[in-house]
């Protein structure tokens, strides 16, 4: 086990507790404005997901949100109950296809406004803060591979369908 001095175990604590920080407050906003949460988890990253694409079949809305078919499915009937998406069936009757409507597309989750968070540097300290996540980011994603998980949203969709050519139809 490497031991930590006190300014490496006192920056891990700062850098966890500012991560928890920031995702109570997008919580807490998320609360207010929006039912359906943050873009990142649950109905708020599903809406999210169909706000940006539309329409996406099931088969491959179960590959983007890395979810069991069973859960996908509640999630699904809890958003088609509440009138945020319609499920109709494409041409080859076996895949469902999954629609936002205009009830989903105005409560769907956006991005949290940078400067809610970041206000508090300058443009230069973001640019600095930024590159030094980046690094350290990339050196992560060296050390894990292909276990290396991509919390973007929009990324992870454009990565996904720029390999693929339909969405089911």
């Amino acid at each position: 086990m490497i031991k930590m001095t006190g300014n490496e175990e006192n920056l891990f604590q700062q850098f966890a507790h500012t991560d928890w920080l920031i995702r109570k407050f997008h919580q807490s906003k998320r609360k207010l404005d929006n039912p359906t949460g943050t873009p990142y988890f649950g109905q708020g990253r599903l809406l999210a997901i169909l706000h940006e694409l539309k329409q996406i079949s099931q088969k491959d809305l179960l590959k983007l949100m890395n979810m069991r078919q069973q859960s996908l499915g509640e999630l699904l009937a809890k958003l088609e109950k509440a009138e945020y998406i319609v499920r109709t069936p494409a041409k080859d009757r076996r895949i469902m296809n999954i629609a936002i409507t205009e009830k989903g597309m105005k409560v769907a989750p956006q991005e949290l406004n940078p400067d809610e968070v970041f206000g508090c540097l300058n443009k230069d300290e973001q640019q600095i803060l930024s590159d030094y996540l980046l690094r350290i980011s990339d050196f992560l994603r060296g050390k894990l591979g292909e276990e290396a998980d991509d919390f973007s949203v929009n990324e992870r969709i454009r990565r996904h369908f720029n390999s693929t050519s339909q969405c089911g139809n």
